[in-house]
Parts: structure tokens; C-alpha cells; sequence
């Protein structure tokens, strides 16, 4: 299921520039906590199907940076060992997605299939990220069918009758509109540019 992401940035003093995508990072190891370098590691979007490549370093750390957000399946492989996949590993918006990968010998060739875990707590960022999908803007009530409502699920936001945002009590001319990346800020009123009704979403 597509989903569609809405991203309100506080550019405060000291932030240069920010990104709506994630990233997933991970260790490789064997049966016995020891490193495994150069395992594959491939990322596939279940949404798009665009996949990614990398492979583990000599400590068995793995990276994929500026990633979309979304579900995605992770496979990792190495000669001689059990290919791992892993199913439905989410990708948020501004975070980083960790998993640990434990690889078993193989004595023939096989595949582990798992499913991700759920999202644990965000330790390698200070940044305020809510993700609103597809099912949350179609079902949720809000005003006048305006998707900008939804920020106020978000805690630290304050939304005022002349629909300016602030965050943590920054200026809304402080912040950065976008949706799906794409840029999405009315210069003139310091406000997000473009409106679309909730059933527009992708399918």
C-alpha cells in the first residue's frame, strides 16, 4: 500500500538543511557474534520494487543513506552461510532504521525469512519526526478536508486560526514544507503552498 508523507521541517538557528528521507544501518555476525564482512545486503521497496546494494564492512557494519520512506525488504547473503530476509522493515522519514542481522552456517543452500520487528526508540537523532500515511488521511476527521490539520498530532505543534504552524515555538517562517520531498512552501503568506483533498493519496 502506497503511502503519501507529510513533512513540516522547523529550520531553527544552526540547521542548514534537512531531508525527508531515512536511512537503514546494521551489523552483520555469525552464530558466534563474530563480524561478517562482505555479506551482500539488498534493499527492495515493496511499494516501487527499486532496490539497493551495498555490502558489509570488516567490522560487518552495513549502510543504505537517503533512503524513501516506506516498507521495504532486507536480504542478506554471504557464501556459506543462510540467506536472511527480512520482511515489512519500515523506513521513517529523518531516522534511522537499525537492524542486527545474525547469520546461521548453511549446510546447503537455504533462506531465513523473518519479519521486521516494530520501530524501537530513535537513538541516533534529536529530530522531531511524525510520519502521517495514506489510511490516516483518508479516515481521520479534519477541518475543511485539509491534510495540514494533521500536524497537530504531532507533539510540540501549534496551529493557529490564520493556519500558520509553529513548532516548539519557532516562527512559522521558520519552517519547511514538503510533500513526498518536493518542495511545497508559499514564500508570501510562510505557509505550505498546495492543498489536496485526502482521496487524492496514491492507491
Amino acid at each position: 500500500m502506497a503511502k503519501c508523507f507529510l513533512f513540516i521541517l522547523s529550520l531553527s538557528m544552526g540547521v542548514v538543511s534537512q531531508t525527508f528521507h531515512g536511512s537503514v544501518a546494521g551489523s552483520v555476525v555469525d552464530a558466534s557474534a563474530s563480524a561478517v564482512a562482505d555479506a551482500t545486503a539488498r534493499l527492495v521497496s515493496v511499494e516501487t520494487g527499486l532496490n539497493y546494494d551495498t555490502r558489509s564492512g570488516l567490522s560487518g557494519d552495513f549502510l543504505f543513506a537517503n533512503v524513501p520512506p516506506g516498507d521495504y525488504t532486507l536480504t542478506i547473503e554471504r557464501p556459506g552461510f543462510q540467506t536472511l530476509k527480512v520482511n515489512l522493515l519500515t523506513v521513517a522519514t529523518a531516522r534511522t532504521t537499525n537492524y542486527a542481522a545474525r547469520l546461521a552456517v548453511a549446510q546447503q543452500a537455504s533462506t531465513i525469512e523473518v519479519n521486521a520487528a516494530a520501530a524501537t526508540l530513535e537513538t541516533t537523532s534529536t529530530s522531531l519526526v511524525n510520519v502521517v500515511n495514506r489510511r490516516q488521511i483518508q479516515d481521520m476527521p479534519v477541518a475543511n478536508r485539509g491534510y495540514r490539520f494533521l500536524v497537530r498530532l504531532m507533539p510540540g505543534m501549534q496551529y493557529s486560526t490564520t493556519s500558520s504552524v509553529g513548532i516548539n515555538g519557532s516562527r512559522n517562517i521558520n519552517q519547511n514544507h514538503q510533500i513526498d520531498g518536493a518542495d511545497n512552501n508559499d514564500a508570501f503568506f510562510n505557509s505550505g503552498r498546495v492543498e489536496f483533498e485526502p482521496d487524492a493519496t496514491p492507491n
